[in-house]
């Protein structure tokens, strides 16, 4: 008959296992988690929180501001409520326009930065946030519109397809409806279907 482990020591060992399974329940709980997220953005079915309604608009305002940073607004929103949001501009500071700030609209996931020039006064650059901060929002690119690095961002394109989109819309013009992008080798009608929650129509001029 073996000898038996002092009290101390069985106690020990239990609260040791016990320990020890914990630790693999939350390790296998963390990569569950992680290698799950990963499986249903790869295959479309991830989708962005529903942050954005049909009346609300994200503007980045970055630059010569107290307060940079991406803000919601209800549409319509200008450039002067944009900056006003983000805490005004840094004293002492001038808009080289106050007047055309006042009444310029902008639109949904703009960015506005501000930049000083030599003689302190402040102008503006207009763009397009980046497109992973338009994605997290929910703001779906415009196909018409998007380039091959910008196409290559969302989930499910890549590079190859991102290339094959932007050479067919330069052969047949703007794409009528996203259906139109089953004419791309390597995309069909379930990759149009992952898609639809990130892409958008627009026109050209």
């Amino acid at each position: 008959m073996g000898a038996l482990l002092p009290l101390g020591s069985q106690e020990q060992m239990n609260s040791f296992s016990r320990t020890q399974a914990l630790i693999v329940l939350l390790v296998a709980l963390v990569l569950l988690s992680v290698y799950g997220w990963s499986y249903l953005n790869q295959q479309g079915r991830f989708r962005q929180s529903p942050l954005l309604s049909a009346q609300q608009v994200f503007i980045q305002v970055s630059g010569e501001v107290k307060s940079p940073g991406i803000y919601s607004f209800d549409q319509p929103v200008t450039l002067s409520q944009a900056v006003a949001r983000a805490g005004g501009l840094l004293a002492p500071l001038r808009p080289a326009d106050q007047r055309e700030w006042a009444s310029e609209p902008i639109s949904n996931s703009s960015r506005i930065h501000l930049i000083e020039n030599s003689k302190g006064v402040i102008h503006l650059k207009l763009g397009q946030m980046a497109v992973p901060n338009r994605l997290a929002l929910g703001v779906p690119l415009d196909i018409n519109e998007a380039s091959v690095a910008e196409l290559s961002q969302v989930p499910g394109i890549g590079p190859k397809l991102a290339q094959g989109i932007v050479a067919l819309r330069a052969r047949r013009g703007v794409f009528s409806k996203l259906e139109n992008l089953r004419e791309v080798k390597g995309i069909g009608p379930a990759t149009v279907r992952r898609l639809k929650p990130y892409l958008t129509l627009g026109t050209k001029d």
